[in-house]
Order: C-alpha cells, then structure tokens, then sequence
C-alpha cells in the first residue's frame, strides 16, 4: 500500500508540475526520489523501482500537457540524469546523518539541473551557442518564457531539499518501528 500512495503521489506531482509551470515551475523532488531510493535501497528495495515506474508513467502524460513529443532526446537526458542521482545516493548508502544526504540531495539536484539545461543550450536553436547563449540557457532563460532559469533551479533545490528531510523525519519520527532499518535511530520520546 505505502508504495501504490507513493506511486500515486509522483504522479500527482509530475502531472500537476506540467499544470503549475508558469506559477511554480519544478516543484517536482525527482531528483531526490531516486537519490532517496538509492541511499536506502537495502531497507526499501521497491522504492526504486516504484519511483521509476511513476516517472515512465508520468512522463507521456507531462509531456502531452506541456505539448511536446511524448518521448524525445531529452527523455533519454533525463533518464542518464536520474540515473546519476541514483549513482550518488549508492555511493552514500550507509550515510544517513542529516549532512551527506542533504549534501547529496543538493549535488543530484545541481547536476540535474546543469544537464538538462546543457542538453536545452546544445538542441535549441534559440540559444546562440556562445558564451552569452550558454548563460542565457543556465541562469536566464529560453528568449520566449517569462521566467528565468534560476527560478527552475532554485525551485528544484527546495523541493528536493525539502522532501529529503521529510522522508529522512519521516524514519527519525519515534512511532515508526521501521527507521533501524533504515539505519537511522528514532528521536527518544521525552517525559
């Protein structure tokens, strides 16, 4: 059941994330769903595999919305992204303090982030490919959108950020019996 509601709730985000792209572009925790999956995927082994299910889920449906090809080159940019997420949250499996992962969270995010916008300065035309147009792709923005590229940036930084601390309360909070699983020792009730 837990992983059907996350599955649902993935969804919700991505597909509600292509509805709210002009008033709060890249709310989406992606990024720091399969970095999460990665870094706990001992104790919850369904977890990756549910994060990518809603993401190859999801995507048709985001793409269609924002009125794109369902599956092109930059799906294939993503997925190399989301797999990189995935090699960073392996590499600090065992490293559960609040530290590495927000520390993890913020360097999968960036990487994201820099990726995808290096892959939009590399296939658009609409950015000249100079030096000017690769600062026009990574901080200010495709000519004909009104918001900057930062915001996506600092949008993608909160959200991963912030659903990285939620999942890792989440194991810490006293009432769960599953956080020494997750190698994480739950915050002793106070009397």
């Amino acid at each position: 059941m837990p992983i059907a509601l996350l599955i649902a709730l993935l969804l919700v985000f991505r597909v509600g994330g292509a509805y709210t792209s002009e008033s709060l572009p890249n709310i989406v925790p992606f990024a720091a769903l399969f970095f999460c999956a990665a870094v706990f995927a001992r104790a919850c082994p369904l977890l990756l595999p549910a994060a990518a299910f809603a993401w190859v889920i999801g995507g048709p449906v985001t793409s269609l919305i924002q009125g794109y090809q369902v599956f092109g080159m930059i799906d294939v940019i993503i997925l190399l992204a989301m797999l990189v997420c995935v090699m960073i949250g392996y590499r600090l499996r065992g490293k559960t303090t609040f530290l590495p992962l927000v520390g993890g969270t913020l360097l999968a995010a960036t990487f994201f982030y820099l990726s995808t916008n290096f892959y939009s300065y590399l296939a658009d035309p609409a950015y000249p490919k100079t030096w000017d147009g690769f600062t026009l792709a990574m901080w200010t923005g495709h000519p004909a959108t009104h918001l900057p590229t930062w915001v996506f940036f600092r949008n993608s930084l909160c959200a991963n950020t912030v659903f990285t601390l939620m999942f890792v309360a989440t194991l810490k909070f006293p009432s769960l019996k599953t956080a020494r699983r997750f190698g994480l020792e739950p915050i002793a009730a106070s009397h």
